[in-house]
């Protein structure tokens, strides 16, 4: 039932997500439909689980009932008889009866107890089984730190890598380049390249089958990750926001930054250019994804909490790809104040 449930409830998160898709295509009937078909599952197995309980409920009762009666059937026959070890009086009977009576009462509590057992198992299966999990990629036990805060060289030698899901499938092969410290190196390139990739591997999202990666002469896999991950920021082509307020979301970076930190990085970022104009200035919320704002107000955001974040490297994934000519403009002058003294990567798959 609780499986069933969370398919139904992924699907209306998903659709109402993204229900600007849903009515452009006229597929609020489908959609429909098919939460219609899941919640009757939902229904079904409810009912299902509902007929066991009470089944289960009732005959617990029944059968400590049916101790009472009997209890009191004995013992009645029992006070008449005259004599012997077998003769009780009326005053044990009811005593006898008000223990048997505690007693049958929790017993019939221990069927509501093992229902509420059984579906405290079923949610904590799906949540150990995450918790379980053991990460593949993970910290080596004596790393060594990246500890120069100037911008860091990068380097991929001999790199060879396919996505796990497709293994058969190679996405780079003796792939190297040098990227200089404090230089603005573009990486472009028609879709599927592996561009993105280039990213995913060097904040050791993933790990490569073959060859090198060097962070500031460090090679990757003798770096805690966190540290890694410290000295790398990236602006993605559709960035995450928060269903939070603008400064919240700019505070993501750092969130012990001050808020004189905060508005100065909001100012080199162009943010503070279209959130003047909103009643609540930079405290406004963006909604769900963002909603709330234009992709190259989005982007500005996602600037500027990089900007915050101060780190060595910044990598721009199609940061400006989805935007028009004005937002672009933006965006490219957002950028400009983040690209100095750090080593910085474009990738795009358009040369301008």
């Amino acid at each position: 039932m609780q499986t069933d449930l969370a398919r139904t409830t992924t699907k209306a998160e998903e659709v109402i997500s993204n229900i600007r898709t849903v009515r452009s295509f006229n597929a609020e009937k489908i959609e429909a439909a098919l939460y219609a078909e899941r919640t009757v599952q939902v229904r079904d197995r409810a009912v299902a689980a509902g007929l066991k309980g009470a089944f289960l409920d009732g005959s617990v009762h029944v059968a400590a009932n049916a101790g009472l009666l009997a209890i009191l059937g004995v013992g009645g026959t029992m006070i008449g008889v005259g004599g012997g070890e077998s003769h009780i009086s009326p005053g044990e009977l009811a005593s006898f009866l008000m223990y048997s009576i505690f007693v049958a009462g929790n017993v019939s509590a221990l069927s509501t107890v093992y229902g509420g057992l059984q579906k405290s198992s079923g949610a904590a299966q799906r949540i150990f089984s995450v918790i379980d999990r053991q990460p593949e990629i993970t910290s080596p036990t004596a790393p060594q730190l990246i500890e120069s805060e100037t911008p860091l060289s990068i380097k991929f030698t001999g790199v060879d890598f396919a996505y796990p899901s497709r293994p058969k499938f190679p996405v780079l092969t003796n792939f190297s380049v040098d990227f200089l410290a404090g230089s603005h190196t573009a990486l472009v390139g028609s879709s599927g390249s592996g561009k993105s990739t280039v990213a995913s591997i060097l904040l050791r999202l993933y790990d490569v089958s073959r060859g090198s990666i060097e962070v500031g002469g460090i090679a990757l896999t003798d770096v805690d990750l966190v540290d890694l991950r410290d000295k790398i920021s990236v602006v993605q082509q559709e960035p995450v926001l928060f269903s939070e307020s603008i400064e919240a979301n700019i505070r993501y970076g750092r969130p012990n930054a001050s808020d004189a930190e905060v508005l100065a990085a909001a100012k080199a970022a162009k943010v503070l250019d279209f959130t003047d104009n909103f009643p609540d200035g930079i405290s406004t919320a963006v909604g769900e994804k963002g909603v709330q704002l234009s992709g190259g107000q989005k982007q500005r955001v996602a600037v500027a909490r990089v900007l915050l974040r101060n780190s060595p490297i910044v990598i721009f994934d199609e940061a400006t790809s989805a935007l028009d000519a004005e937002s672009e403009h933006a965006v490219t002058l957002a950028i400009e104040s983040l690209v100095k003294g750090r080593t910085v990567v474009s990738i795009a798959h358009r040369l301008r």
